[in-house]
């Protein structure tokens, strides 16, 4: 298993020892040691913080090779490059989904929250926008590997309260959207 020390041999079984619920008997079981550290579920056999670690030099250098040669400088042992490639990729994937379900969870939020009928009330919002666009490595239909990134948040001048102790203002209310061009 790889650590953020140095690789740890481990043994792959280990012998412990049971009681029963009387505690006049004891026995003895072999079980995998991964199970009894907690560590049967990660893949690669890497601790979470060395496989954060990969995944971050996997994607911030220009190549997986790169990568790999700066993660030998900086934890001491040589990492492959197709395992530095499946973990980024793997990290990548998990962060995707994450991030996906939390833009379908606004959406959602934002399209059940107006109604179709509601009357139009009289007031200010302000609305707050911004945007990013994001080098992917994926090419789409056209070639291009960026994609738009937007955010926006509405502010609705009934929700704002000013404090003037600190001349500063605070929504208690903002809508939030995002937006990912793919």
């Amino acid at each position: 298993m790889m650590t953020m020390n140095g690789i740890l041999t481990i043994s792959r079984t280990i012998l412990i020892r049971t009681l029963s619920y009387k505690k006049e008997s004891e026995s003895f079981e072999i079980i995998p040691l991964d199970e009894l550290l907690g560590i049967n579920y990660l893949p690669f056999k890497m601790t979470k913080l060395v496989m954060l670690e990969v995944a971050y030099m996997g994607q911030m250098l220009s190549s997986y090779n790169q990568a790999s040669e700066e993660l030998e400088k900086k934890l001491g042992y040589k990492i492959s490059t197709s395992l530095v490639r499946d973990v980024t990729v793997f990290v990548g994937r998990l962060v995707y989904q994450k991030d996906l379900e939390i833009a379908l969870e606004t959406q959602k939020s934002i399209t059940s929250s107006h109604p179709q009928n509601r009357e139009l009330k009289k007031g200010i919002v302000y609305i707050l926008i911004d945007g990013a666009a994001v080098n992917t490595r994926i090419e789409d239909k056209n070639g291009s590997t960026w994609r738009e990134n937007k955010l926006g948040s509405g502010i609705n001048l009934r929700k704002i309260r000013f404090l003037r102790t600190y001349f500063s203002l605070y929504a208690s209310e903002s809508t939030k959207c995002t937006s990912l061009g793919l």
